[in-house]
């Protein structure tokens, strides 16, 4: 039911009441007579029309309609309750009033009722009085006389008292008897029939909700009206009686109301598809045309947001391919450079070695930052919460920033405002990671001065485990201009390009430090005077946890820059490099022997493993990216190995990859620090003498650095000689990822020389390999490539 369907049944309840107040007593209405009939006959049978909408139909199993509102009206006033059966139609329900099992029809018409009815039935006051309409299409001419009518099919409803009176007074109509209004109109619109026949108040609602514009009023019948009253059995003319009574206490106004309700406002449901395409067919057309724009719109934006995820995977894949295949060389370049540097050099010469091992390192500086930037900006990167001692890991991270602050004299200092040591859930690795950021930024912009940490934890009630932990890293260095301090959050950008010329860096430390901080939960405000020095003030919610027996291993914290002066001096280490690139290895043997130890290359992990089983070694470099058995399974099976008793070996994993997942693979797999390529010879050292209680002279190898450029051709000629003939091999048995390695193989050691044109050929067979096998190409491809290493 409706709002204004409630709104006006409300009302006419409300008239009712009044109406009965102001007379007082209700039951003076009836006679003593009367209210005894009331009395013994409480429950009054009627027999109804089911489909006559809007005067009286069923609805959802409830009688509904202008008839049924004043039924329900006599039964407020007298007291009487109706009774229906369902399943009747309209000539049921003449039958059920003619043999008695019905009392009473709601809606009925003494002048349109035969004589039959007439003689059996009592009829009531009208209640309400309609125009008979003649209802055509609109093509049809206007008809003041029935009469032209005749000859034509013309819809009546079946059994009703159209039907018997146009049949005796119009004989020449070919009237057709239809079960309802609405399929008499239908069947008009279709043009099957000529013009249908009913009341206004019947007609007129269908006509304007269904077919606007396409059926209209011919005409009228002027001496056939339809005056609806109640018919009651003859035999009760105390019930007559009552329901006139009942319907003489109603007011104009709530008539009205009752009208307004049931005829002027009555529903007729959705209108049926065919309606709609004949009233509104150029608006469906525009709706269609919209939403077919709509659907290729959203479709266009679906694959355009498919393309985007995709082109962030393809960049995070690039960059992590980018990332191991620069370290990879890398390591041999820094490495090499370092050891030159290491060597008895002329002046000029030694210039040349530092100032190429600076530009290396920021090199790795900028990689480590765009790699980070671009997990944030992809949103990869993902927390691991975890209890850390907050002391302790702020103690690293001024470990690891000491020596910067050592090489400026620079006091670096800490202020801990807690007594106890403080366990709190967070993820210790980012955290560690933005202090080392601020704090090395801090330094790089101080020249004179101090800078300080100090730490600070406000719980959020005495009760509450949850607080918040406030980091100010304060500095007295150069400052930032209020104009400047705008754009420092910024991707790639610093204060001014003289900052950036004097002091380099990426401009990408604080925009990683405010995301990551954002990804915890946390901020960071920066307050700064330009010559006074800066602030930088981080506010982390965290949860307190209990403190741990043994805390996590750090994944980046296996280099310390303090290390114990009391370790003893004991060179000579015996140590295991599985390694399986050449180049490394001879690099790798080089550093090893400028610290006076002895290494034993392995160049898959399989021989890793049995050189391990078979011998006693000091320490394992163990390369994480094998071809055959990856690093993480061969760090495993050396732990196994040591189960049946061995001695303890520390391992190293050295590895171009990076990242928090393949720090804990490392970690889970037994492995106890991690190097990052390129190896440095001071990073090296430290690690070993960390593992292996040892502290290494500076200087061991003072031998000139002669013949690097020999040996490391002749290692790149064999290796690749025989990744050719192994790729030969494959493609003979139709091995094709085989093929892709060693030809991936042979590309990486021809770009450390800048064999650029090997490069090339072994980059286009390694794709050709990764594309629909198209065999002719690929043979054309190993021939180009065997052509290119002949050259050389």
């Amino acid at each position: 039911m409706s709002f204004r369907d409630l709104s006006l049944q409300v009302l006419l309840l409300a008239g009712l009441c009044f109406q009965a107040l102001a007379e007082g007593k209700p039951a003076q209405l009836f006679t003593e007579q009367e209210r005894a009939w009331i009395a013994a006959n409480p429950v009054v049978n009627i027999a109804l029309d089911p489909d006559w909408r809007p005067l009286e139909y069923i609805e959802d199993g409830v009688y509904k309609g202008l008839s049924a509102e004043y039924l329900n009206v006599i039964s407020r006033v007298s007291g009487l309750q109706f009774s229906w059966k369902e399943g009747m139609d309209w000539t049921m329900a003449k039958a059920a009033i003619l043999d008695g099992s019905a009392d009473l029809l709601p809606a009925s018409s003494q002048q349109m009722a035969s004589p039959q009815m007439r003689e059996r039935i009592a009829y009531s006051k009208p209640y309400f009085v309609g125009s008979t309409l003649i209802v055509t299409r609109a093509s049809t001419p206007v008809m003041f006389d029935p009469r032209q009518l005749e000859g034509q099919k013309v819809a009546v409803k079946a059994g009703g008292a159209y039907e018997r009176n146009l049949r005796w007074r119009y004989p020449k109509i070919q009237l057709v008897a239809v079960k309802g209004p609405q399929e008499a109109l239908a069947r008009v619109a279709s043009g099957e029939l000529y013009a249908a026949v009913d009341v206004d108040a019947v007609f007129i609602p269908i006509m304007q909700h269904r077919y606007f514009d396409t059926l209209h009023v011919a005409g009228s019948i002027a001496d056939l009206p339809a005056v609806v009253t109640i018919g009651v059995r003859i035999d009760q003319p105390l019930l007559v009686s009552i329901i006139n009574k009942s319907l003489d206490s109603l007011t104009a106004r709530q008539t009205d109301q009752m009208m307004a309700q049931w005829v002027d406002a009555n529903s007729y449901g959705p209108p049926a598809l065919s309606e709609l395409l004949d009233y509104y067919l150029r608006e469906l057309l525009v709706l269609v045309l919209f939403l077919i724009i709509f659907a290729y719109l959203l479709y266009r934006a679906h694959q355009a947001q498919r393309q985007a995820r995709r082109s962030e995977r393809d960049k995070a894949m690039l960059l992590a391919v980018m990332s191991h295949e620069i370290r990879t060389p890398m390591n041999a370049i820094l490495s090499s450079v370092e050891l030159l540097g290491r060597a008895r050099l002329q002046p000029e010469n030694a210039e040349l070695a530092r100032v190429a091992v600076t530009s290396a390192n920021t090199l790795l500086e900028l990689l480590d930052g765009v790699l980070d930037f671009s997990k944030l900006e992809a949103e990869h990167m993902q927390l691991k919460c975890r209890p850390a001692n907050i002391g302790a890991l702020i103690g690293e991270a001024i470990s690891i920033s000491e020596l910067r602050a050592q090489e400026k004299n620079l006091p670096l200092k800490m202020d801990l405002h807690w007594d106890a040591p403080l366990w709190l859930s967070v993820d210790a690795l980012r955290l560690r990671q933005v202090l080392i950021n601020l704090l090395c930024n801090a330094i790089k912009f101080t020249e004179t001065g101090e800078v300080r940490l100090v730490a600070e934890f406000h719980c959020a009630g005495e009760d509450s485990g949850q607080g918040t932990l406030q980091l100010s890293i304060i500095d007295t260095g150069i400052g930032v201009s209020r104009r400047d301090q705008q754009r420092l959050f910024q991707a790639f950008t610093q204060a001014d390009e003289s900052i950036t010329r004097k002091f380099g860096g990426t401009g990408l430390g604080l925009i990683i430090c405010r995301r990551l901080l954002s990804l915890m939960g946390g901020t960071i405000t920066l307050h700064s005077v330009s010559g006074q020095g800066t602030t930088f003030e981080v506010r982390l919610p965290a949860l307190l946890a209990q403190a741990q027996e043994s805390p996590e291993p750090q994944p980046d914290a296996a280099i310390p820059l303090a290390l114990d002066s009391g370790l003893a001096t004991l060179p000579g280490l015996k140590v295991l490099v599985v390694e399986d690139h050449p180049e490394n290895q001879f690099v790798i043997k080089r550093q090893l022997l400028s610290m006076g130890h002895e290494s034993v290359p392995a160049l898959t992990g399989q021989a890793g493993l049995d050189t391990f089983a078979g011998e006693r070694f000091d320490v394992v470099l163990l390369d994480c990216n094998l071809p055959d058995i990856d690093g993480y399974a061969v760090a495993r099976g050396m732990r196994m190995l040591e189960a049946e008793g061995r001695v303890h070996t520390p391992i190293i994993g050295i590895s171009a990859m990076v990242g928090v997942e393949h720090s804990e693979a490392c970690f889970d797999a037994g492995i106890d620090g991690l190097l990052i390529k390129p190896l440095r010879v001071d990073q090296l050292r430290e690690i070993i003498n960390l593992w292996c209680g040892v502290c290494t002279p500076i200087e061991t190898d003072t031998t000139p650095f002669q013949g690097f450029d020999g040996d490391l051709q002749s290692a790149f000629f064999n290796t690749c000689r025989l990744d050719l003939e192994q790729l030969l091999g494959c493609a003979e048995s139709l091995d094709w990822p085989q093929v892709a390695h060693r030809a991936h193989r042979i590309a990486g050691a021809a770009m450390m020389l800048e064999q650029q044109h090997v490069v090339t050929a072994a980059r286009s067979l390694e794709e050709l390999t990764n594309q629909p096998l198209d065999i002719e190409a690929i043979d054309r491809a190993i021939a180009h490539l065997q052509q290119a290493l002949h050259d050389q």
